[in-house]
């Protein structure tokens, strides 16, 4: 794709060293930063992460040896997902004494088996009832079996999960490629319970883009980094009358000078600070204490991945834009006037050029007047 903020003639475009740079790119940055937040605040903003399209607690992850988190920005795989045998482990078989005394559904992963009591026989045209704890060797039997399938499930339980999480991840990169323009994916933090003019907000305040890679000669998925910059998801409170908007501004620098990734342990210090900029609150470390709906804004820690739509038509473009600026070296003059960088330098202005003279070298110069009086008449 063609670079938005390069799309001019080579002389119509400022060149910058790295320093100059910098201070632009910022400049620049918190330009479109305030475009993109206006598009979002015109069009609906999704308040509840449980109405973005696709959502993956990272504390739900399944204990599986083929899914490895990290948790910092080190990491450039915040996530990597080698997929699971595709061959589940057979379920121990029930000893041949208790077979007929099991409930229905005691071969269903995460149910308890069950034993019946009694049941009728039919012995030589004769009926009677048994019961399942006149012979202790039935009942031992069924302990021992109970053990070796609890073992099984304990090992195959995250294993399944894993298998749902592939197919899950499988169908979501599906869908990215085929909607690419549509659909994109980010890691969030900060989750922000709290009740505005607008209606109840639960959802990440600090987010990160990443990107879905899948390996099919392995197969795994990989969720990477990008290179784009956090960004604090403003257009959830912006317009609130109870947010002191001088003091989220200072947050907002606060995270283009730092970088806060969502995965940060540090980052805790920094969304403390954007709690304090909403009017103070409760720094809360369980989801059930987000259940609901609250006045006082309380905040958590508890990393999630997702998918939002992208921002349509001019959205778009504004979201391009910005992670063109990342890259940029040099920008056009409109947008170095309007940043007005100290320091930066401007075109110099170009001199009107002269008309040519239609006068012969050997002419004096009151006979060329004379001839531009009589031409003008």
């Amino acid at each position: 794709m063609k670079n938005a903020l390069n799309a001019t003639t080579p002389s119509n475009v400022i060149e910058l060293d790295k320093a100059d740079a910098n201070i632009a790119r910022a400049r620049i940055r918190r330009i479109f930063q305030f475009l993109d937040a206006y598009v979002q605040l015109r069009n609906p903003v999704v308040r509840q992460i449980t109405e973005q399209p696709w959502t993956l607690w990272l504390r739900d992850l399944p204990a599986s040896p083929s899914v490895v988190a990290a948790r910092s920005r080190e990491a450039r795989r915040p996530l990597h997902f080698q997929g699971p045998s595709p061959h589940a482990r057979a379920l121990p078989s029930p000893p041949q004494e208790i077979e007929d005394w099991l409930a229905p559904g005691w071969d269903h992963l995460g149910a308890e088996p069950a034993i019946r009591d009694s049941r009728e026989v039919t012995e030589e045209g004769r009926t009677r009832t048994l019961r399942f704890d006149e012979e202790r060797a039935r009942t031992k039997a069924f302990e021992k079996w109970k053990i070796s399938r609890s073992a099984w499930e304990a090992t195959e339980r995250p294993e399944r999960a894993a298998l749902e999480l592939f197919e899950r991840l499988y169908a979501l990169h599906g869908q990215i490629e085929r909607e690419a323009e549509k659909i994109e994916l980010l890691v969030g933090d900060g989750i922000l319970g709290w009740r505005v003019e607008e209606g109840g907000i639960r959802h990440p305040i600090l987010l990160k883009r990443i990107e879905l890679a899948f390996h099919p000669e392995t197969p795994e998925f990989t969720l990477a980094e990008t290179d784009n910059v956090p960004e604090l998801y403003t257009a959830l409170f912006s317009a609130s009358r109870k947010v002191d908007g001088r003091m989220l501004q200072n947050r907002i620098e606060d995270l283009e000078k730092h970088l806060y990734h969502p995965l940060d342990p540090e980052a805790t210090v920094y969304l403390k600070g954007v709690l304090g900029s909403l009017g103070g609150g409760e720094f809360v470390t369980s989801p059930k204490e987000l259940e609901g709906e609250s006045d006082v804004p309380k905040l958590m820690r508890d990393p999630i991945v997702f998918a939002r739509l992208r921002t349509i038509g001019v959205g778009s473009t504004i979201k391009s834009i910005l992670e063109d600026i990342e890259t940029a070296e040099s920008f056009p003059p409109s947008l170095m006037r309007i940043v007005d960088s100290t320091g930066i330098p401007t075109p110099p202005k170009r001199r009107p050029r002269a008309k040519p003279s239609t006068c012969r070298p050997t002419r004096t110069p009151a006979s060329c007047s004379q001839e531009k009086r009589t031409s003008s008449s």
